[in-house]
């Protein structure tokens, strides 16, 4: 039950990332720590390029009680178009997973920092899931989206199954909406959806997986077309 909450209170507190992190077949049940390296064909936050299409290294590091209580840190490499001077993206999560009634309940704080950056401001966001028979709904908030003092709400249900050959089929829709004022867009659109469907699998004590993600043309007319046209990512993963 401890890899069971540890794996779901992680890839939830991730789960803001379009792109997932797959760990690998070793088995960390006797310590409470681990550590993930990915490599992607791109970094997909909420259906949005963060390395302006370019490819991304990922890792993290995270500690597991046995009484639920997670913490870790992850950290990427960035290019935002327009914002030159941004390269590293830090996340540093809090978090607790508990079981009821058949139910895994999962709550976190997550703490997003750009050290290297001039231009954007690092802010905070609230995080409550629940998983139940393969499908998680999770739901963020921020009082202070991108350091603007504005609100954002986050909505996501991911749905997950086994096909042959121990492959998972990943299937997973987003909502973003915010305040006006956090992209001062004017008559602009301040909501869009995202989703995306993919396969993944483990071999050798490697994660793979291969993604489709797309949004809807609300999110071209808030950030333009070039980072949030469909792709398709490839990722491949370790976890120690």
């Amino acid at each position: 039950m401890k890899k069971q909450l540890l794996i779901v209170g992680l890839a939830g507190a991730l789960i803001a990332s379009s792109t997932i992190a797959f760990a690998g077949e070793e088995d960390t049940e006797n310590s409470p720590f681990s550590a993930t390296l990915g490599f992607y064909s791109d970094y997909m936050f909420r259906g949005l390029s963060q390395t302006d299409n370019g490819i991304a290294i990922q890792g993290s590091f995270d500690y597991a009680n046995d009484n639920g209580f997670y913490a870790g840190v992850w950290g990427s490499n960035v290019d935002f178009k327009g914002d030159s001077d941004t390269s590293l993206e830090v996340d540093l999560y809090l978090g607790y997973a508990t079981e009821f009634n058949g139910v895994i309940l999962d709550f976190a704080v997550l703490r997003y920092l750009y050290p290297d950056s001039n231009s954007l401001e690092d802010f905070n966001e609230y995080k409550v899931a629940a998983t139940i028979s393969g499908f998680t709904a999770s739901l963020y908030f921020t009082n202070d989206m991108f350091g603007t003092g504005e609100n954002a709400w986050y909505v996501n249900g991911a749905y997950s199954f086994a096909l042959a050959m121990d492959i998972s089929l990943d299937l997973a829709v987003g909502y973003s909406d915010y305040d006006k004022a956090v992209l001062n867009n004017g008559s602009a659109p301040d909501d869009y959806m995202d989703w995306s469907i993919g396969l993944s699998k483990s071999i050798n004590g490697f994660g793979l997986s291969l993604q489709y993600i797309d949004s809807n043309s609300n999110s071209e007319k808030m950030y333009g077309d070039s980072i949030t046209d469909w792709r398709v990512v490839f990722s491949v993963s370790r976890s120690f």
